[in-house]
Order: C-alpha cells, then sequence, then structure tokens
C-alpha cells in the first residue's frame, strides 16, 4: 500500500468522522425529516460553524458535491435508517454563477445561480437500476441506468437473449426551466 493510498483511507475516515458528529449533533432533527418524509436542509454557513475544526466536510461539499452527498446520505442511512433527500441553503456568493456563464466543465461542481422559473413538468419516474433473470438459464443480470435510454441486457452467457424484469429502483424527478 502506498504512502498515497494511506493518505486517501485516513481522509476518508476523517471525512467520515466528521459527517457522523455533524449528523448527531442534528439527530434530532433528522429523526422529524424521517418522520414526514421531508429533505434535509443544510445550512452551508451553520455547517462552517458547526464544522470549523475540520472544514473538510464544507470543502468536500463544495469540491465533490456528488460524491460527498453520496457518503452523507449512506452515513445517514447507517446511523438513522432512512435515505434522506439532501438540499443545501445559505451558499456563499463565491459559488454564484451566471446562468449563460453555466458550461461543461461545471459539471459535477456545486454552483448557486438566481433565476426565474418559467416552465416545470410533472413528476416523473426515472429508474436507476434494473434487475434482469434470463429466461433460460435463471441467471440475473444487473443494470445501471446512467442515461435517459432505457438498456436492457442484450444476450445472457448462456447464448439467450430473453430475460425477464425482476425489480427496478426507481427516482422521482422533475424538471425546471429557469432563466435570469
Amino acid at each position: 500500500i502506498t504512502q498515497e493510498e494511506v493518505k486517501g483511507i485516513n481522509e476518508e475516515e476523517d471525512l467520515y468522522n466528521t459527517i457522523k458528529e455533524y449528523l448527531t449533533l442534528h439527530e434530532s432533527e433528522l429523526v422529524e425529516i424521517r418522520r414526514k418524509k421531508l429533505p434535509f436542509v443544510i445550512n452551508f454557513m451553520e455547517l462552517v460553524k458547526e464544522t470549523y475544526m475540520n472544514g473538510s466536510l464544507s470543502d468536500k461539499i463544495i469540491s465533490r458535491p456528488i460524491e460527498t452527498f453520496s457518503f452523507i446520505t449512506a452515513i445517514t442511512e447507517k446511523l438513522f435508517e432512512f435515505k434522506p433527500t439532501i438540499r443545501v441553503s445559505n451558499l456563499p456568493s463565491s459559488l454564484n454563477v451566471p446562468i449563460g456563464d453555466i458550461r461543461c466543465h461545471n459539471n459535477g461542481e456545486l454552483v448557486k445561480i438566481k433565476g426565474t422559473p418559467v416552465g416545470i413538468t410533472k413528476v416523473l419516474p426515472k429508474v436507476k437500476l434494473s434487475v434482469f433473470e434470463c429466461i433460460n438459464c435463471g441467471r440475473t443480470l444487473t443494470i445501471v441506468q446512467k442515461t435517459k435510454d432505457y438498456k436492457k441486457p442484450s444476450r445472457c452467457p448462456c447464448k439467450d437473449g430473453m430475460f425477464k424484469i425482476l425489480s427496478e429502483e426507481v427516482k422521482d424527478i422533475q424538471f425546471l426551466k429557469i432563466e435570469e
């Protein structure tokens, strides 16, 4: 194991402990959120104050938001036995990006925008994961649905191409059109 890998493990362990402390501090709020099925709103400036001794959590939210929110969700699920929808409020103005300036290099970054909603779709189902079973041999194949095109297995290792769907993990999505 290299020194880089050890450093990465230590950073991840520190982040885990910081998230666990933060969630424990908000235990009563999380219990209520679970009961009422509400999103978990993280006030960013309060987070910075509450974790000032270890600023890694706020830094990670800004630098690697998708990975960090997944980590927060997983730890919340482990500690409180539910998966919250996470929202962030009170972000610093340094994250402001005019809508017209958003480009592909912003993909995966946390940005703050201002705009007026001009259109919204109905809530739509989005399949995240599909589990198929080969009708011939009974083998199960799991496909992560990353794109808007629904993917099915083309062939089974037994050379058959007939499958039935065993289960699907579905998430509600909605599209919002905004303008400056």
